[in-house]
Order: structure tokens, then sequence, then C-alpha cells
């Protein structure tokens, strides 16, 4: 019987990338704050990453919240199950991913 692997997850932002450049010009401190948050999940990941443990940045995606409006294209519910599937599936991602689990340069 294999120990269940226990995932921290962060909620991050694409808005946290430092290798992707995106339009946004007037949220600086948003885009700061998620990329700290991916700075401290890649050294959580350094030094506690087992076969048991993990850490993940991950993008939730524009969901509808005050945020993000009601024009935006997914139900927080809806993101947030894809999230916890994600974690408990076997599927071993790079540490800074979007809800699908594909990877985001950091």
């Amino acid at each position: 019987m294999s120990k269940a692997c226990t995932t921290c997850i962060n909620i991050s932002s694409e808005a946290g990338s430092i290798g992707y450049h995106f339009a946004r010009t007037n949220e600086y401190a948003y885009q700061m704050s998620k990329c700290a948050l991916n700075f401290a999940t890649k050294i959580l990941n350094q030094a506690y990453c087992t076969m048991w443990f993990r850490a993940w940045a991950v993008d939730p995606g524009w969901m509808r919240t005050d945020m993000g409006g009601q024009a935006a294209s997914l139900d927080p519910n809806d993101s947030a199950r894809e999230i916890v599937d994600l974690a408990e599936s076997d599927n071993k991602p790079y540490f800074y991913i979007n809800r699908k689990g594909m990877e985001y340069k950091w």
C-alpha cells in the first residue's frame, strides 16, 4: 500500500510569470505578489519535495469573482474541482501550472 502524496496548492496566476510577457500594464502589486508566491513555491519544492510531498503554484483561470467580474469564463466551483482532481491524480506536473496541469514558464 503506497502512502498518499500531500500536495500544497498555492493559488497563483499567469500574471506571476517572469518567463512570459503579458499585456498587464497597471497591476504591478498583483503581478509582483504572484511572482513572489511562485518563488516561495519553488523554494518549498526544493527544500521538501519528496515522493510524498509536492507544492504547486496553480493558475485557476479567469473566474467569475469580484476580481474577475461576471464576464469571466469560469465558475469558481468548476475551477476548484479541476484543481482538486489534479491534486488527487497520479500526475506529477511541473510546479507552476494551470488548473489543467499544463506547465507555465516561471
